[in-house]
């Protein structure tokens, strides 16, 4: 890896080893950090790869989730408890963008493609934070 890369995007190098498996370029798994999802992300990455999911379905699931993260963040939305109606907004956007620019409408598997990697994301985000907060205390921490 690039000394050069790393002291430039130094949160890189705290990434393990799921987005170096699946971009073969610093760059590219560096566009797809969340850094406000990046405790779900990660693990999310690697349970596809685990699943033996192919990596151009997990790069195009990594993909849609970074525009959908990015459309959240340029509309200053708070990315706790993200509910459907801000998907389908999401999607009705990428569905008027595809259309404006390709002349023609959306094809509606790849939209439910869309979808459900974003859905996939959140539900596995979800059950993650859930399964943190469920955790018993540690014994002899605590005030």
């Amino acid at each position: 890896m690039n000394k050069d890369f790393l002291r430039a995007y130094p949160a890189y190098a705290s990434y393990q080893e799921a987005l170096r498996e699946i971009f073969e370029k610093p760059a590219n798994a560096f566009a797809e950090r969340f850094p406000h999802l990046a405790q779900s992300w990660e693990p999310y990455l690697r349970s596809l790869f685990d699943r033996e999911f192919d990596i151009d379905s997990i790069r195009k699931a990594a993909s849609d989730n970074r525009d959908f993260h990015q459309w959240l963040l340029d509309k200053n939305v708070d990315l706790i408890d993200i509910p459907s109606s801000l998907v389908d907004g999401f999607i009705r956007d990428v569905r008027a963008r595809f259309r404006k620019r390709n002349k023609h409408p959306m094809d509606s598997r790849a939209a439910l493609d869309i979808r459900g990697a974003i859905e996939s994301f959140l539900t596995f985000a979800a059950h993650q934070h859930n399964a943190a907060s469920r955790k018993p205390p540690v014994s002899g921490a605590g005030p």
